[in-house]
């Protein structure tokens, strides 16, 4: 979970630089591809460890964290739509850089709440 967390972080962190200064810092198509697919991959983790699990909180985290990456996927959908038209895919970036940074702090509580299992 960990590793998942990190690899959210550092996709936050190239969102915010692109934020910051759009001129500079650009976000490809492909790197929407590659965040779509570490969701995918979460996914399938988060599936194995919930249906391996008997405690309803951690199975309730499980669950909400799964309803973010919903909410995520959504928005890079729209975003590849989006992507050559740079003031909407700036105001999309904001809440796609919410959600990462939402995944990389929901999946290191994850991982703690799964470390004192």
């Amino acid at each position: 979970m960990l590793n998942l967390s990190n690899s959210y972080s550092k996709y936050k962190t190239k969102f915010e630089k692109y934020i910051e200064n759009p001129k500079r810092e650009q976000i490809k198509k492909s790197e929407i591809t590659e965040i779509e697919n570490l969701i995918n991959n979460t996914n399938s983790k988060l599936d194995e460890i919930y249906s391996s699990l008997s405690r309803n909180d951690v199975k309730s985290q499980i669950y909400q964290i799964k309803f973010e990456l919903d909410e995520l996927s959504k928005l890079l959908e729209e975003s590849k739509k989006k992507i050559s038209k740079k003031e909407e895919f700036k105001k999309l970036s904001y809440k796609i850089e919410y959600y990462l940074y939402r995944m990389d702090v929901y999946l290191k509580g994850l991982s703690q709440n799964l470390s004192l299992l």
